[in-house]
C-alpha cells in the first residue's frame, strides 16, 4: 500500500489514487479552498473530497479506506504515530 495519512478522523490519499497529477490536485484543491499536505514527496489529498472530485474511482477510495481503517485498527498499531502515519505534523498547504 502507498502513503496515506489521518488527521483527526479524515483520510488523506496520493492524488495519484484519484487519478489525478500533483499539479492538477493541487490547482483544484486551491480553487476550492480545501487543505492538503505532503508527506515526503507525495501529496495527499482529502479522500471525501476526491469522491466528489472523481466519483469515478469509487472502488478506489473504498479498497484504500477499507485498508487504512484496518490498519488504523489493528492491535498492533504502534500507539505514537510519526511520519505518514499522521498528518498531525504535516505542513498544510
Amino acid at each position: 500500500m502507498g502513503t496515506i495519512g489521518w488527521k483527526g478522523d479524515k483520510l488523506y490519499i496520493p492524488a495519484g489514487a484519484a487519478g489525478m497529477s500533483d499539479t492538477e490536485a493541487l490547482l483544484c484543491l486551491g480553487y476550492d479552498g480545501t487543505p492538503a499536505c505532503f508527506a515526503g514527496n507525495v501529496l495527499l489529498i482529502p479522500e471525501e473530497w476526491a469522491r466528489r472530485e472523481k466519483p469515478g474511482r469509487q472502488d478506489v477510495y473504498d479498497a484504500i479506506r477499507k485498508r487504512a481503517l484496518e490498519m488504523r485498527e489493528s492491535p498492533n498499531a504502534r500507539t505514537e504515530r510519526r511520519g505518514p502515519a499522521t498528518l498531525e505534523s504535516q505542513k498544510t498547504l
